[in-house]
């Protein structure tokens, strides 16, 4: 018949069946190609609900909204399924209509919903409400439950992407630790082959002509040539720190003294 918009909840199905009062929405699907009558294709709406549907129920109650380009959807009927007979004596549907919903299973959990127009391809929502003022759900609905996402042209070929962005969060990747501490080229050689021990357990080469130890060796060379400046650029940036002259000469020059560069013993 087509795509089942079912709740994703099933736990909260689960939970609404076993309720003493309590009904809900299970799918909702939109008949489209396998309608009795091809007139209304993409306007009759088989809402299946938990429990039979409650005869009080009508277009009142039902409200879709939604849309894009096709935004005013009215509902012009809504009534169960098993209640067919009925709307056929009335003239609201055919002979085939009627018996294509008295076979469907369990009709009277079906309630059917016929609109005036076809949305477009956009997403709509069909909600019960208590009545056009009231948009609360049904005394005897529950409140999530009681509204259904779905789309008019389900089964009609498109050229846009279907594909649904997915909504978890990326796995998170373990970092790994570091340490802070490690400034010269021993800590840095053990800290990279610690991590690769990790990393890759199978690889146990520590053999100093193996091109992976090479590697090692020279970035913790890298490593060690870099802190050693990134200490001295801290080192001498300082008045009270600074070993340089240099350095003591700019920090002086600063506070617009001038640094003698002295002179030599005389006799």
């Amino acid at each position: 018949m087509g795509i089942q918009y079912r709740c994703l909840n099933e736990k909260r199905c689960q939970a609404v069946r076993k309720h003493p009062s309590l009904n809900g929405i299970d799918y909702l699907e939109v008949l489209d190609r396998d309608a009795p009558d091809k007139k209304t294709r993409q306007r009759t709406l088989l809402v299946r609900c938990l429990k039979p549907v409650p005869s009080e129920l009508a277009a009142i109650n039902v409200q879709i909204s939604g849309g894009v380009r096709v935004t005013e959807i009215n509902v012009l009927w809504a009534a169960r399924a098993s209640d067919s007979e009925v709307l056929f004596g009335s003239g609201i549907i055919s002979e085939e209509e009627r018996d294509f919903f008295l076979g469907q299973p369990s009709p009277d959990h079906l309630l059917l919903v016929r609109t005036d127009a076809s949305g477009d391809f956009s997403t709509y929502r069909l909600s019960l409400v208590r009545s056009p003022t009231d948009l609360g759900p049904p005394e005897s609905f529950d409140p999530v439950l009681s509204c259904a996402r779905f789309s008019f042209k389900i089964e009609c070929p498109g050229d846009f992407d279907c594909t649904v962005e997915p909504r978890c969060p990326p796995e998170r990747i373990s970092e790994p630790l570091i340490d802070y501490m490690a400034k010269d080229y021993a800590s840095f050689r053990g800290l990279m082959l610690d991590r690769l021990s990790a990393i890759m357990p199978d690889w146990e080469e520590r053999n100093p002509a193996d091109l992976g130890i090479v590697l090692v060796e020279l970035l913790a060379y890298a490593g060690d040539y870099l802190s050693y400046y990134q200490d001295a650029i801290a080192t001498e940036a300082y008045l009270n720190t600074a070993r340089k002259r240099i350095s003591i000469r700019r920090h002086s020059r600063l506070l617009d003294y001038p640094m003698h560069d002295g002179c030599n013993s005389r006799a």
